[in-house]
């Protein structure tokens, strides 16, 4: 985490010096974060350390969107977990999960979200346990599911035919989430 000290450092706006085994910088000029203190800092994890890490320097954590909805409910009690361990509360910690998804006919979005898949994480079998597919109504039965679980945001990551896509969530399905 070495590197994560380096920008928050930069993020004050001071110059900088450090000698690590991955860089060397001398008054090299950081950049104030217009976000005061800092930016917020989420953290892409999937399990062990990488969770406790989330809930000890991080604002969030987001998680990944291939990871299997059985993953979710141990992980997220997990960061919980950890969270209590360094004395902080769920309320200052938020949880974002990004979603691949596909809103029309289940049926015919199938094919083309396991080629998606298939395409972008050599497993087109992700489709059937990853992705949101099928109905407005279905995919916000699904939404709605993700954020009982204890998922604070969710980012909607359209596979394919992205405008026609950001049209349907934007005009059916938001406006009822």
């Amino acid at each position: 985490l070495d590197a994560l000290d380096l920008m928050q450092r930069l993020w004050t706006g001071n110059p900088v010096s450090d000698d690590r085994d991955w860089w060397q910088v001398d008054e090299l000029a950081g950049l104030p974060s217009f976000q005061q203190p800092r930016p917020p800092i989420f953290f892409g994890a999937r399990r062990g350390k990488a969770l406790d890490r989330a809930a000890r320097r991080g604002e969030g954590w987001i998680i990944s969107g291939s990871a299997e909805a059985g993953e979710y409910l141990p992980a997220i009690e997990k960061v919980e977990a950890a969270l209590t361990a360094v004395g902080r509360t769920r309320d200052e910690f938020t949880i974002v999960k990004r979603v691949y998804i596909a809103v029309g006919e289940r049926e015919a979005l199938l094919g083309r979200t396991r080629e998606w898949f298939g395409h972008h994480y050599g497993k087109p079998s992700l489709a059937d346990s990853v992705a949101v597919v099928g109905s407005v109504d279905e995919c916000l039965d699904q939404l709605r599911g993700l954020r009982e679980l204890g998922i604070d945001h969710l980012v909607l990551n359209p596979m394919f035919d992205e405008r026609d896509q950001l049209a349907l969530l934007g005009e059916e399905l938001l406006g009822r989430f």
